[in-house]
């Protein structure tokens, strides 16, 4: 009967890259004649744990091994030998993973092709209440010329829609966009 060396890792640190988790540990020297590692880990309130078996790599003062796609939440992890003759126990908060597009970038993502819209529709509208203008003076100079007789031109008029929930930069481009329709093309808004 041959008494197997006692062995634990000094060192076992635990890492998140977004929704996976990368264990590294100390292996145990090649002497103690383990080939590979196995990772119990489960979350805190599940049932039994599910196992990643981690092979020791040869002439690197760590092993790591890849837990890919975890949900979040409180884990326990052990590191076993393959013989099940030593094991380290370590508690782990995996964190939800956060999105690029949280925060301010998906703020600018939506803010900019609304501001380019905007432009594009304003100077759309200028273009044509000065087309408009053009074509009713020109009526109106054709009209003078053909009889004395002078005719009132009604403005165009304009129904701008917005909601309170749009938030409140979005409601004051669309109040300026309004001050501009009735300031500089004649429109009833």
């Amino acid at each position: 009967l041959a008494c197997k060396p006692f062995w634990k890792p000094r060192n076992l640190n635990i890492t998140q890259h977004g929704l996976d988790m990368q264990v590294s540990f100390d292996p145990a020297p090649h002497t103690f004649g383990f080939r590979f590692f196995y990772l119990h880990y489960k979350l805190k309130h599940e049932g039994p744990f599910r196992r990643k078996t981690c092979k020791q790599e040869q002439n690197t003062e760590t092993t790591s091994c890849l837990l890919q796609n975890v949900s979040p939440g409180d884990y326990i992890i052990e590191l076993v030998d393959d013989t099940n003759t030593t094991r380290k126990v370590m508690h782990y908060a995996l964190k939800p993973a956060h999105s690029p597009w949280a925060g301010p970038i998906r703020a600018v993502a939506i803010t900019v092709p609304l501001v380019v819209i905007s432009a594009f529709a304003t100077l759309f509208t200028v273009m044509c209440c000065k087309k408009q203008q053009e074509n009713i003076y020109s009526h109106l100079d054709e009209e003078s010329s053909e009889s004395s007789s002078y005719t009132t031109v009604l403005p165009r008029e304009v129904f701008l829609c917005y909601s309170s929930k749009d938030g409140q930069n979005h409601m004051n481009v669309v109040r300026c966009f309004a001050y501009f329709l009735q300031d500089f093309c004649g429109c009833e808004v």
